[in-house]
């Protein structure tokens, strides 16, 4: 695949990701089909780290008076639920750890403990799915 190509594949993708909250992989699929390409082998497709880039220069043309607003938020909810969890050892990832994501990000939190009933019953006491 050319070079070009691969970069308006990401490019693609990114707005994907942005704008409908899209994962990585399968925006990175979407964004191959519309721009023509038949084969969506994740060999063939560009890397997280370009896609990772093209979301960054995405939101700082399109999204820079909204996005660190809602990415403040999210971190602020994220900080909400680490705490509450903080027995268990979570760890922020994602597009929130990542400082991309927007509205229409999940946070993810990753829960270390030695017992994951525990983490599981804990999550049930506090109502969350």
């Amino acid at each position: 695949m050319s070079s070009a190509l691969t970069e308006e594949i990401a490019a693609t993708a990114a707005r994907l990701v942005v704008e409908e909250g899209m994962e990585y992989g399968p925006a990175k699929r979407r964004a191959a089909r519309v721009r023509g390409r038949a084969s969506t082998r994740a060999a063939e497709l560009p890397g997280n780290d370009l896609v990772e880039d093209e979301v960054r220069n995405y939101l700082a043309i399109f999204c820079a008076d909204t996005q660190p607003a809602e990415l403040a938020e999210l971190r602020a909810i994220a900080a909400i639920w680490m705490e509450r969890l903080a027995e268990f050892r979570p760890h922020l990832t994602g597009a929130v750890w990542r400082g991309t994501a927007t509205r229409l990000n999940n946070i993810h939190l990753e829960l270390f403990c030695d017992d994951s009933k525990a983490a599981e019953l804990a999550l049930i006491d506090r109502r969350v799915d």
